[in-house]
């Protein structure tokens, strides 16, 4: 759990004798409370992908991750009242122990029979104290009432709360935050009390958790099929089952050499754009961005590392760039490409963007990673396991 990753960083975020009666409290309604839940309580459906645009504005994507999940949406209180299965029990304890400042219980909730490993329990220990600290006080006392508790992930052998403030003291918007268990080899949930960020699907999920507490109104849950493709998401095979649903069309296409087919929009422009950088100018090929992106551009065409950038230019139209797969995440595309005369066989991508402001397609996101990026572009996640298998017919 991270309190804090959606205060204290920009892309992600993280006395004691009425909270013993409290903890008490707690206790003693839980002992006569089942593990289980309803099973009309759990759903399984589908989260469109919130995508950057130009550092600036989320948007809602037709890229979708489908997962089983409980949503709550309900205040602290109300939380801690009318939820009373084993994982929400468990998440109430955590809350009970950072906010009564006892390392000690929260030890025990990440410790299953076997006990803990020596450097486990030094890295939980210092997690632990480091929460307290920050976060017994003026989140957990001050604002218990406030907090609003979203949703609860079921991924692979992890369950994954995600939870918040709305109106968080000194921030103009909503925060977002988690707390993660995982089931180890004998069933037992066990806390992770992790501070940073997460992995890189959980953070798919905990961003648009955090585009709905923003909106309001988007990145809803929906039934949704007729994907091209809806594929198993690795780490999560092993348990409950995550997917990555997408449409998206293969290629073979070196872009300064092949003919194009005219009706292929995406294709076309973005073949289009490099023929601009090939037979015109790189001023005239920066003009096809965005406009946050074309500022960016032109600062790094004309700053301290211009003469790089000229010699990546002339590198990449000698290199030439095959396009290997476009994947239709609307407004967004995502053209995946290769270098067609190196021995450098790097799967890549570049974003491209129906623009909101004039409808027009435009190249976007230079020198901009974020999450979703991340993912995309992991070996692990996505490239080898998801990509590869579509261009080539196995997986390497």
């Amino acid at each position: 759990m991270c309190f804090y990753q959606n205060v204290a960083r920009s892309k992600t975020n993280p006395s004691m004798g009425g909270k013993v009666l409290f903890v008490l409290g707690w206790l003693l309604v839980s002992i006569a409370v089942p593990d289980g839940l309803n099973a009309s309580d759990v759903q399984t459906k589908s989260f469109p992908v919130p995508v950057r645009i130009d550092f600036g504005q989320c948007l809602q994507t037709s890229l979708y991750v489908k997962c089983k999940f409980i949503e709550y949406n309900l205040s602290y209180p109300q939380f801690a009242t009318e939820e009373t299965g084993k994982a929400e029990r468990a998440f109430q304890r955590v809350i009970s122990a950072i906010r009564g400042k006892d390392p000690v219980t929260c030890l025990d909730l990440c410790s299953g029979t076997g006990g803990l490993k020596s450097e486990e329990e030094q890295l939980y220990t210092k997690n632990v104290n480091s929460l307290i600290k920050s976060f017994a006080d003026n989140v957990l006392d001050e604002h218990l009432n406030e907090l609003r508790i979203d949703i609860q992930y079921y991924i692979g052998d992890t369950q994954l709360f995600i939870w918040g403030l709305n109106n968080p003291p000194g921030r103009p918007t909503a925060f977002r935050t988690w707390m993660k268990f995982h089931r180890n080899s004998t069933n037992e949930l066990l806390w992770e009390p992790q501070i940073g960020r997460l992995d890189d699907f959980s953070e798919l999920l905990m961003c648009i958790m955090r585009q709905r507490a923003r909106t309001e109104k988007e990145f809803k849950a929906v039934e949704k099929q007729g994907f091209t493709y809806e594929l198993a998401i690795p780490g999560t095979i092993e348990g409950d089952t995550a997917y990555l649903q997408f449409n998206g069309k293969v290629y073979d296409c070196n872009i300064f050499e092949d003919s194009v087919d005219p009706n292929d929009e995406i294709m076309s422009f973005y073949q289009g754009a490099y023929h601009v950088l090939r037979d015109r100018s790189i001023e005239d090929f920066v003009q096809l961005y965005t406009s946050k992106s074309r500022e960016n551009y032109m600062e790094w065409l004309t700053g301290k590392y211009k003469d790089y950038a000229k010699w990546y230019h002339e590198d990449l139209i000698k290199s030439g760039r095959k396009v290997v797969f476009i994947l239709d995440a609307k407004p967004f595309y995502f053209v995946f490409y290769r270098k067609n005369h190196s021995r450098d066989k790097a799967i890549r991508f570049a974003d491209v963007v129906r623009d909101p402001t004039d409808n027009k397609l435009k190249l976007t996101n230079f020198n901009y990673f974020d999450y979703v990026h991340e993912f995309l572009n992991s070996k692990e996640l996505f490239i080898n396991p998801m990509l590869k298998p579509l261009l080539t017919g196995k997986s390497e």
